[in-house]
């Protein structure tokens, strides 16, 4: 789903189904989180640009290499953070990338 419009209505479909045990578990454990899991909604939470579980792992292993087991306090925040910020600027850097590799296309005069 691509709008939150699109989303609304399949969400109002599901609904409309009527069936009580499904309803409940779609508003307890779906339509909470869907920032997670519907297209639409991934820019409005913080997700470092993730959406698999194989980058999540490959993230968690980055920052295991950084942030060292039993670690003080302040030293595993100061270490995070410094990941953070380092991660999403090579993320916004591969985004540039991905956008000045676009061809550009001209309309021909006629």
């Amino acid at each position: 789903m691509t709008t939150p419009d699109e989303y609304n209505k399949v969400d109002n479909e599901l609904l409309q189904l009527d069936i009580p045990q499904l309803t409940e578990y779609y508003n307890s454990n779906w339509h909470p989180c869907r920032e997670e899991w519907v297209a639409c909604y991934h820019g409005m939470k913080f997700n470092l640009g993730l959406t698999g579980t194989q980058r999540i792992e490959c993230l968690h292993e980055k920052v295991k290499k950084v942030v060292k087991r039993n670690s003080e306090i302040v030293c595993f925040f100061e270490c995070l953070l410094t990941f953070i910020e380092d991660h999403e600027h090579a993320v916004r850097h591969r985004a540039m990338d991905a956008i000045n590799r676009l061809s550009v296309k001209t309309k021909e005069a006629t």
